[in-house]
């Protein structure tokens, strides 16, 4: 379980150091420009990932010795989804378009080995994947004379073609290529849907503050933005790796044990994320100077403290098998963080966004608690 963890917690840290090192090769504002080209890399893979991760783990837990043919069954069932990635060049210059487009072709193969991962516990090849596509990012980003995005998306493209090549090499036991090609697209799109709105609305509520930051400011707030809320995801992955290991006690005991779990997470939670943030303001100080003052990790805080109350009662919802009450809730939280930031950003800048962010975590948290004993038996 802790693997499992520590995989949640590489993601977030490996982008953390990238935006990290890109600030300090290249400035805040020329970073922006790259971030403000993932935000449209981003929602296309989501898009075209279709909730395969947990859509097959539930498919290869009812039936175990079907994992090979129902991962290939599903991966052409998704190619339908790939062609809408070339909306991509109504928008931007068709060179920037092109490597964007094969990032997107590599990470569509390289996510859908997710669900594999986790029903066969091949945590830490998907680790050592995630640590070496970083790496070669972070060298690359080294020795790149000056900022040029298209550069950049074929360095991105390079670190996603090394994660890809190392997670085949390791699942080839698993002959998960071999067999007949099936394209079942109704069967895959429709099954899969609930994962998708699940997965889609999660980032849509966490995500919405930073395209209104992109839509009203310019890419030096938004590379600073990124760097903030690159902390708080690490701070956040912290406290889901403190929770992972008690996750099946909450699926086979009580809803009385999941309030122990929660009052456990906060009083040891809270400490840690309050020493994360003082390092964190440090650290970013030294970055970006005065670009944060102590209201922002205030609300930074405020972000936090009510995911340290509601994680493990999110696990009591999917145990109730209410998976779209969690996708209403995630929406509405997005819709706040949204209308907020759009309202907060053009006075208060980045800290408007991060308020936004707060507010939507702390009106979320009252609907997760009541949707938590409402559908659990003491």
């Amino acid at each position: 379980m802790a693997t499992s963890a520590l995989q949640a917690a590489v993601l977030p840290l490996s982008n953390l150091l990238i935006t990290t090192l890109g600030i300090l090769r290249f400035n805040d504002a020329n970073w922006g420009y790259y971030i403000e080209i993932q935000l449209w890399i981003i929602p296309l893979i989501l898009l075209s990932n279709w909730g395969s991760r947990n859509y097959l783990i539930e498919v290869f837990s009812q039936k175990p010795a079907t994992v090979a043919p129902e991962f290939l069954k599903n991966l052409c069932g998704r190619l339908i989804l790939l062609p809408s990635a070339v909306v991509l060049l109504l928008f931007v210059p068709s060179n920037i378009a092109i490597w964007a487009l094969l990032v997107i072709l590599t990470q569509y193969i390289y996510l859908s080995y997710d669900g594999v991962t986790v029903f066969k516990e091949r945590y830490k090849d998907r680790i050592i994947a995630e640590i070496t596509g970083t790496i070669a990012f972070l060298v690359g980003l080294l020795f790149m004379p000056e900022f040029e995005l298209q550069q950049l998306l074929m360095l991105q493209f390079a670190s996603s073609l090394i994660k890809l090549m190392y997670m085949s090499v390791r699942l080839r036991d698993l002959k998960l290529w071999q067999g007949p090609l099936v394209f079942s697209l109704g069967e895959t799109l429709k099954k899969g849907f609930p994962f998708l709105m699940i997965g889609f609305s999660g980032w849509l509520q966490s995500k919405s503050d930073l395209y209104m930051l992109s839509f009203l400011k310019g890419t030096s707030e938004i590379a600073s933005y990124q760097l903030f809320i690159g902390g708080i995801l690490v701070l956040h992955s912290a406290v889901s790796f403190m929770l992972d290991p008690l996750v099946k006690f909450i699926y086979r005991s009580k809803s009385s044990i999941t309030f122990q779990i929660s009052r456990f997470v906060l009083r040891t939670g809270l400490p840690m994320v309050i020493l994360g943030l003082v390092l964190m303001s440090i650290g970013l100080q030294w970055l970006v100077p005065n670009k944060f003052g102590i209201e922002s990790y205030i609300y930074g805080l405020s972000c936090l403290i009510p995911f340290l109350i509601y994680s493990p009662h999110i696990f009591s919802i999917y145990k109730a098998g209410q998976h779209q009450m969690m996708v209403k809730i995630n929406i509405m939280g997005a819709i706040i963080n949204g209308v907020v930031s759009w309202l907060l950003i053009p006075t208060m800048g980045v800290n408007g966004a991060i308020l936004g962010t707060a507010l939507s975590q702390v009106a979320v948290l009252p609907f997760i608690l009541l949707a938590a004993r409402k559908y659990l038996k003491p």
